[in-house]
């Protein structure tokens, strides 16, 4: 039985297709299309309306497709120019007939135009084939008509509301543009990315909840590029702060120190800390986060660790050095925490002792790297600050700043069905941790001259650079030889 042309299978047409004279159909994946809902010359009605744009993108070949209908276009200049005789300069300022713009991806390279053409019912020469990097959101961007360049042409640009979209357009479109403009020359997705991880600290976590596929694909790349971004691009902070919180087990000293993670860094959740893992892979995995946890690190373990005390002093520095690194499994790493919260059930006193040795000329640089020490009791903590910093002339002692009631322990084990609850507690017991922390800024990088004019603070230096001895001295000495 033979059957006719528009009702034949694809597979069987594509098969036909194949074994003619004509050759082999050519297959494609991404299409752009465009069809008037009448003839813009005669006003004859075409038989197009969104019902026919509706069962095409039915289609299970099809994966993504966006449509618009534009119904307030007006003839330009550059209209008549490139019309072919179908409008004149008369024309110019008159609406267009309703037309629609669809842009259509399938899977694969696997669709001929002829069969686009027919889901459509619309004519083959109206469906185009675009070429290139980013073909088929360019065409997208194109269907409100919002590019400079269409503006400039004086094309009515549509609301976002009026495109119609089975795939978040808007942030393809905006991810687009960013590639186009951000770097030398138009970038693939892939390519982009890697260029955001590289150079702008894009972190891994953000690019395998937005791209799986894309990250699953290009894993180990982007773990190098990052390491790359760490050690070369971030920035080191001016500064460190560190804490040593001491407790019984149980205590909940991690509870806490988690909490004043995500207190001091409220936008990055849980990203806002790293927990150091096993001694022979400390900072395996580390990305940047802004906080290190050393969950149950005494003295001996740091010493251990890190080979001597020299390097476990320099490591917790306040002010660290630009480009010291840390060894990790198959290479190093620089870090670029802000802060370090210790957690223990060493006695402070014993930690600050053992990390340096009594023979060290200055025993008690440790007391100037731990600048807050918190004590976590049953019911309540106490959190006291070095003196150093609270403009004492020594670091040798710590005074109590505030001890404040609640349990971390507690609270997280009473309130775990209750996490709204539970995070409004917290904030409230790390209200004054925060405040002490403060405290510790300003003791580190105190502004004396805050308020004051260029003059005033140019007073107090109005004798740098007089020569205080030793040019009597030169003067006699070369008295001495002339005699």
């Amino acid at each position: 039985m033979i059957k006719s042309l528009d009702i034949v299978d694809e597979c069987e047409q594509s098969s036909n297709d194949s074994i003619s004279n004509v050759g082999k159909v050519s297959r494609y994946r991404i299409f752009n299309c465009l069809q008037y809902e009448c003839n813009p010359k005669t006003g004859q009605s075409l038989n197009f309306t969104e019902q026919n744009i509706k069962d095409c993108v039915s289609h299970k070949s099809v994966t993504r497709y966006a449509y618009i209908c534009h119904d307030k276009d007006v003839i330009t200049e550059a209209d008549v120019e490139t019309s072919d005789g179908m409008y004149t300069s008369a024309d110019i300022g008159k609406l267009k007939g309703k037309h629609w713009h669809i842009v259509i991806e399938t899977a694969n390279n696997n669709v001929p135009i002829e069969t686009v053409a027919r889901w459509l019912g619309i004519p083959k020469n109206m469906v185009k084939v675009p070429k290139g990097r980013g073909a088929f959101v360019d065409c997208v961007e194109y269907l409100r008509h919002s590019n400079p360049n269409q503006i400039v042409k004086g094309k009515y640009e549509y609301d976002a509301s009026e495109v119609k979209a089975n795939f978040n357009w808007e942030i393809e479109i905006e991810q687009l543009i960013l590639r186009k403009t951000k770097y030398e020359r138009p970038l693939s997705k892939v390519e982009y990315i890697k260029n955001e991880v590289l150079y702008n600290g894009m972190r891994l976590e953000e690019v395998y909840e937005l791209y799986p596929t894309l990250y699953q694909q290009n894993m180990i790349i982007l773990k190098k590029l990052r390491l790359e971004y760490i050690n070369r691009m971030a920035k080191v902070p001016g500064y460190r702060i560190n804490y040593y919180l001491e407790g019984y087990t149980g205590y909940g000293k991690d509870t806490m120190a988690y909490s004043i993670a995500r207190a001091l860094y409220p936008g990055l959740d849980d990203d806002a800390y790293f927990e150091v893992g096993s001694r022979k892979v400390v900072f395996e995995g580390y990305d940047g986060e802004p906080v290190i946890i050393w969950s149950e690190w005494r003295a001996e373990t740091f010493i251990e660790n890190f080979g001597g005390y020299e390097n476990v002093l320099s490591t917790v520095d306040i002010i660290p050095k630009k480009k010291k690194r840390e060894h990790k499994k198959f290479g190093d790493l620089r870090l670029v925490n802000t802060v370090n919260i210790i957690t223990s059930t060493q006695p402070y006193e014993d930690f600050l002792r053992g990390l340096v040795p009594r023979k060290d000329p200055d025993p008690r640089q440790a007391n100037r790297r731990i600048p807050l020490i918190i004590k976590i009791h049953p019911e309540d903590f106490e959190i006291a600050i070095n003196s150093g910093y609270l403009d004492k002339e020594s670091y040798d002692d710590y005074i109590m700043w505030k001890q404040v009631k609640g349990s971390f322990a507690k609270l997280a084990k009473r309130l775990d069905s209750y996490k709204n609850i539970q995070e409004g507690i917290e904030s409230r017991m790390t209200t004054p941790i925060l405040e002490a922390h403060k405290v510790v800024e300003r003791g580190i990088v105190p502004d004396e001259f805050d308020g004051m004019t260029s003059e005033e603070i140019l007073s107090h230096f109005k004798d740098y650079g007089e020569i205080i001895s030793g040019e009597e001295t030169y003067s006699k000495g070369v008295k001495d030889d002339n005699e």
